[in-house]
């Protein structure tokens, strides 16, 4: 629970203004809550984390995947973006919207910069 009601709120205003790839999140961030989510629940190192993700109702914990979360967060702010009643914004909001169609996942910055960020959010 702790998870679920303080963890992940707490990661939601840093997931929804900065862009991370989604390597990222899942390779580093993620990884290191399924690792901290199997020592508290007591599962053992080698056991299968789907279950810590899992509905209840197959008999997992139904805990939010981070990096579900981040793509839930990205798609609300680009949303809120778009529907602003402040023209600028619309506007730039659909250059960058066209900018990402035109290119595969790069994160707008550093390999350095996403690893200071990431670790912020970590600590």
């Amino acid at each position: 629970m702790i998870y679920k009601l303080g963890v992940c709120p707490r990661l939601n205003w840093p997931l929804t203004i900065f862009q991370f790839s989604s390597t990222w999140i899942e390779r580093e961030l993620e990884a290191t809550a399924t690792r901290f989510l199997k020592k508290w629940s007591g599962l053992a190192k080698s056991a299968n984390t789907s279950i810590l993700y899992l509905p209840q109702r197959e008999g997992g914990l139904e805990l939010p995947s981070l990096l579900t979360l981040y793509k839930k967060l990205q798609v609300s702010r680009q949303a809120q973006l778009l529907t602003s009643s402040d023209p600028c914004v619309r506007r730039v909001a659909e250059d960058g919207l066209r900018a990402e169609e035109n290119s595969s996942e790069v994160s707008p910055c550093s390999d350095s910069e996403e690893y200071n960020a990431g670790n912020a959010i970590l600590h």
